[in-house]
């Protein structure tokens, strides 16, 4: 949940772009680096008019988004990003994707330069979903696995430290943008946002890079769905199985929305089944977002987020 003065606002906005967008700026951050630090975008009246304008009228948004790379949940977080600070106030954008190269390989990339309140700045994006590792205390960051287990906390935290920010150091990296014209002298900063979802019903400690108000959820194996249901036995619950780009922060839509595709346990349960239990590819028994909703409001609003996994997991398939 986005915490201080758009914590409401979000909840509000009508587009669904300009949800994820401002859930993307203001969120906090999924952990933090000793040597970098989290950047910090202000939560004030320029900003807040921006967005509101934004949700009023999104068509240069959604338009920018179509133009560009956003099919995958990464490259839509980036693309969010992007449009921000081409478009954001007190920001601008210097270079995105920025490739460094020799004769016969790609010796790296730099995610963003740009200047934020009249300052360059160097900034890594990423977006990340980590699940609590059964069994473990979860105090650890390698007790933080991605829902496919080809990710861990502590794989991202090392690389962004030994690989991604010294990059920017890199011989070739300052030749590179003198060649482009751009200055190499920069502030350098981290946009690490997502969520981590604790064993359901099991107790967890954060480690000591994750801050206690991030976005948090809960994970189960899709044979205790019926556990949640029970623990969830209002006769009117509904949920909602999010798609990937409603991943980025919580969810709202009005009730009469057609697209809600709101639906009761017992569909949900069904659901769960015919995904895990009546797939023949094994490829495709991805990770499902679920969300428990209440009504506020006419609208339908986020109550509770859990990740349905395979039943083997944390195995990769």
């Amino acid at each position: 949940m986005v915490i201080g003065l758009m914590s409401t606002l979000i909840t509000q906005f009508t587009a669904p772009a300009v949800r994820h967008l401002t859930w993307c700026l203001l969120s906090p951050p999924l952990a933090s680096l000793n040597s970098v630090p989290a950047l910090e975008i202000a939560e004030d009246n320029p900003l807040q008019d921006w967005l509101m304008k934004l949700n009023t009228n999104p068509s240069h948004l959604l338009e920018y988004i179509q133009k560009n790379n956003h099919k995958l949940l990464g490259s839509y977080f980036e693309c969010l990003w992007q449009y921000y600070l081409l478009n954001g106030p007190n920001v601008s954008l210097y270079a995105d994707h920025i490739q460094v190269n020799t004769q016969k390989q790609t010796l790296g990339e730099l995610d963003v330069l740009a200047e934020i309140n009249h300052k360059p700045h160097h900034i890594e994006l990423a977006v990340k979903f980590y699940l609590q590792s059964p069994n473990s205390t979860g105090s650890e960051q390698d007790h933080w696995v991605g829902p496919q287990s080809r990710d861990r906390l502590d794989i991202k935290i090392d690389k962004l430290m030994q690989k991604q920010f010294p990059f920017l150091h890199h011989e070739a990296t300052v030749n590179h943008l003198i060649d482009l014209k751009l200055s190499h002298n920069y502030q350098q900063a981290l946009v690490l946002k997502g969520y981590l979802f604790n064993q359901y019903k099991m107790p967890y400690t954060l480690p000591e890079a994750c801050s206690t108000g991030l976005c948090m959820g809960n994970w189960i194996h899709a044979s205790q769905t019926q556990s949640l249901i029970k623990d969830n036995a209002a006769a009117d619950q509904l949920w909602i199985l999010l798609p990937k780009h409603d991943w980025l922060g919580d969810f709202s839509t009005d009730i009469n929305d057609t697209e809600s595709n709101a639906i009761d346990s017992c569909t949900l349960e069904i659901l769960i089944h015919q995904h895990f239990y009546q797939n023949d590819n094994p490829q495709k028994l991805f990770a499902l977002m679920v969300i428990s909703i209440k009504i506020d409001d006419k609208r339908y609003v986020e109550d509770k987020r859990y990740f349905i996994v395979h039943d083997n997991w944390p195995k990769a398939l």
